[in-house]
């Protein structure tokens, strides 16, 4: 977890971008997919769906681990409720975890019978709905 904390930190700007944003937060874990821990990101994805209690020092430490992108949310949108934030952060992290920890399943469910997609197209789709997930609805 300190790894995918530390990139996210390296990658965070100034905050105004919710696609800047959204990459600092998937990029880390696809690193750490594409250096071979890839069934560690999909167990911690099970663990997650499951609500298993093993998970339970990732999830208690999840908020002080991300505390940039509380402020930087919390800034992109001033009437979001710390709850709010707290919301996205949680489901945007389900939602790279699910995506990432499992690339070969989602090809497969994206792919149907056109041409198969690729690692790079599945993560475009992926910032795209982080992105939506973590700005929130437009007003």
């Amino acid at each position: 977890m300190e790894q995918v904390s530390a990139g996210r930190e390296a990658l965070l700007t100034d905050g105004s971008d919710p696609r800047a944003l959204a990459r600092a937060y998937v990029q880390p874990v696809l690193d750490l997919v594409s250096s071979g821990a890839g069934d560690w990101v999909r167990v911690v994805a099970q663990l997650l769906t499951a609500n298993d209690p093993s998970l339970a020092p990732i999830s208690e430490s999840f908020f002080a681990r991300n505390t940039r992108f509380v402020e930087l949310l919390s800034a992109l949108d001033p009437a979001a409720s710390p709850a709010t934030i707290g919301f996205r952060l949680t489901q945007a992290m389900t939602l790279t975890l699910q995506v990432l920890g499992n690339l070969e399943r989602t090809r497969t469910l994206l792919t149907g019978d056109g041409p198969a997609w690729t690692d790079e197209e599945v993560v475009e789709q992926l910032l795209d709905v982080v992105t939506a997930v973590l700005a929130g609805p437009r007003t």
